[in-house]
């Protein structure tokens, strides 16, 4: 069963694999600006956060979708727990080693950097939301339910951002709580904030599943429809009331989720999904819909290489005391981006099946 809907729905493989095939070029751009490098290169920062502002959300929509196929508590728990510990190896390599050796070569205060061991990277995400749906589907809660969950840790969330000042400066305790509620400097996607994007997800999954394959077309004609009248409604708001384009809005309040701007992405992202679901039928381009799908189920082997190729060279660049102009940063997206991915493609299975065997003995939780 999950295989022909997975099958059947083939498109929202093909929109992660195009989100993870930016997400290189996003984090160079990162490290770039918190360098302060080349004039260039902020120039065009804004348009490449805006992708990273809407990837992610739209990666959630899709994980949420496939994650709302299973219904095995225990398989979706240990699904959460792998991911958590992928997540932890992932912050160990990518952040608290080379940024450990960085400030040991320069003579910096290496105290702090434990801290980056716990941060709360997509990986950490994707795990509690397992963790959080494995619980809902043991308990049967009812998706209204679920959604009504969802809006309170969502306030619960905002009034953190708000009126709880928390020392970012706190050792463990704050990465440890940016993974759940906003923390300034220790979130980057807070279950809190986001949870209601793989709950779309999971919606979605419940929408199109539930109704006959012929029919399904006929849904995505409605929610492209619906999207595009959300955002136009939305472009007005934001224009007379607050006085501001909706991009520039939804950029500056990139960092701390509100209610429109959880709408703003929702309409966008569903938009896409829309639209991509009917470029899909497109024979022509075929050859690109299989490479993406190719990047989105070695999407492991993908982020987590990716984060080595590009945080060990920032880290080298660092010490030695050299900033990329925006000739170099060109040829280290492309290098980056065609390395991680001709590398996961490759190799992808095998270092799933190296990462699987001890994680499997850890975890220890039998499927039924």
């Amino acid at each position: 069963m999950n295989k022909n809907v997975t099958k059947q729905f083939n498109s929202f493989e093909v929109i992660k694999g195009l989100v993870l095939l930016g997400i290189p070029t996003a984090h160079i751009t990162q490290r770039c600006i918190a360098s302060e490098m080349d004039q260039m290169i902020l120039y065009i920062s804004p348009y490449i956060f805006l992708f990273a502002v809407l990837g992610a959300p739209i990666f959630m929509i899709c994980s949420g979708f496939k994650i709302g196929i299973q219904k095995n508590y225990k398989s979706l728990l240990k699904n959460g727990i792998f991911f958590l510990l992928i997540g932890l190896i992932y912050n160990i390599f990518i952040f608290f080693i080379p940024q450990l050796i960085e400030d040991v070569f320069l003579n910096k205060n290496i105290i702090n950097d434990i801290d980056l061991c716990f941060y709360g990277v997509i990986y950490n995400f994707i795990g509690l939301f397992y963790i959080f749906y494995a619980i809902l589907i043991k308990h049967k809660v009812s998706f209204i339910k679920i959604l009504l969950i969802t809006i309170i840790l969502f306030v619960v969330n905002s009034f953190f951002e708000h009126y709880v000042n928390i020392d970012s400066n706190i050792n463990i305790i704050s990465p440890l709580l940016g993974n759940f509620v906003y923390v300034k400097d220790n979130s980057a996607f807070p279950l809190f904030a986001y949870l209601i994007f793989p709950c779309i997800g999971v919606l979605l999954k419940k929408i199109l599943t539930n109704n006959k394959k012929d029919t399904s077309d006929y849904i995505f004609v409605i929610m492209i429809g619906i999207s595009t009248g959300s955002f136009f409604l939305m472009s007005i708001f934001t224009k007379y009331i607050l006085h501001q384009n909706i991009l520039d809005y939804l950029m500056l309040n990139k960092d701390r989720l509100n209610v429109l701007g959880v709408l703003i992405i929702a309409s966008l992202t569903l938009f896409f999904i829309g639209l991509i679901h009917f470029l899909y039928k497109i024979s022509f381009l075929k050859p690109i819909y299989n490479f993406m799908q190719k990047i989105s189920f070695n999407i492991i082997p993908y982020f987590t290489i990716h984060g080595l190729i590009y945080s060990y060279f920032f880290h080298i660049l660092n010490i030695m005391g050299i900033n990329l102009n925006f000739i170099g940063f060109i040829i280290t997206c492309i290098i980056v981006t065609a390395a991680t991915s001709f590398i996961s493609i490759k190799w992808g299975p095998k270092i799933m099946r190296f990462l699987l065997k001890p994680l499997n003995k850890i975890i220890n939780i039998k499927n039924k």
